[in-house]
């Protein structure tokens, strides 16, 4: 062999070696900023619309006596999930029978619903809806769309639900548009009727007319009284707790949404011995519904 031949087989080699050097490189990259970019949509999803209005809504739901059972119970459902294991376990870690609403077909749906099935946690479907502001505004993957033929909603709707194994119950992510429709909320809980599924209305608007609708066709039913978590900060969530537990003394009963936040986490960790304290005991969110 010639040293010329020498050299350039040699370059040859270099070439390849750096190429599968390259490769070896680009991969788990590429897997990175794959899930750095998964880490950042939920910004858009988690999040319910008109955000600043909602303590509105509360006031005004706070209002209407719920029938009293004397049982000053209370539920606490955490949505958005499926985004985040290890948010999941330190909820799962604090000593009560806190519920998760988990979103559909995302990476982690189904693996965190058959985790949170192993303890015996209450799970709901998170169905994204329509809000006010679509599109600019963004339920997420899944969405029910008042656009759509009933033919197409009837579709989105059994996909969403068979995304998710062990559901009991739906809740509506965001919304604020479609459930003010009785037309659509009327086909959809039918839907969820025939699935043998409960609803819970989340309230992102003063005019829905989903808890309402829902009774009439005989569907198992409640309402959220509270959102926790408003406010990311420890001191405004241990104190959304207590006037829940107040609300439930109040009337018999009451639901509070959180979000899978730490600081949500943390101040159920602390607060709920208080609430027992008080006499108020924590259920699971079936035990919620009528």
């Amino acid at each position: 062999m010639t040293k010329s031949s020498h050299h350039g087989l040699l370059g040859l080699w270099i070439v390849i070696i750096s190429l599968i050097f390259i490769l070896a490189l680009s991969i788990p990259l590429l897997r990175y900023l794959q899930k750095e970019r998964n880490n950042t949509l939920p910004k858009k999803a988690q999040k319910y619309e008109n955000y600043s209005y909602i303590p509105k809504i509360e006031k005004r739901y706070e209002s209407r006596s719920s029938i009293k059972d004397n049982r000053n119970a209370v539920a606490i459902l955490i949505d958005d999930i499926g985004w985040d294991r290890e948010i999941v376990e330190e909820f799962i870690k604090i000593n009560a029978p806190i519920s998760f609403s988990i979103l559909p077909h995302l990476h982690l749906s189904e693996t965190i619903a058959e985790e949170i099935n192993r303890f015996d946690r209450d799970i709901l479907l998170h169905l994204p809806m329509e809000p006010h502001g679509y599109p600019d505004i963004d339920p997420g993957i899944g969405a029910i769309i008042s656009s759509m033929t009933t033919k197409d909603l009837e579709y989105e709707l059994t996909k969403d639900i068979n995304s998710v194994p062990f559901i009991i119950g739906i809740n509506n992510h965001m919304g604020s548009k479609l459930t003010e429709d009785e037309y659509i909320m009327r086909v959809i809980l039918n839907i969820i009727r025939k699935k043998d599924l409960f609803f819970l209305d989340s309230i992102t608007s003063s005019k829905t007319v989903a808890f309402r609708v829902a009774k009439e066709l005989g569907l198992k039913t409640a309402q959220r009284k509270l959102f926790l978590d408003n406010i990311e900060e420890i001191d405004y969530i241990s104190r959304q707790i207590m006037k829940l537990a107040e609300i439930a003394k109040k009337n018999g009963s009451a639901i509070g949404i959180g979000h899978p936040y730490k600081v949500t986490a943390k101040a159920l960790k602390e607060m709920i011995p208080k609430l027992r304290e008080e006499g108020i005991d924590i259920v699971p969110i079936s035990m919620m519904v009528k």
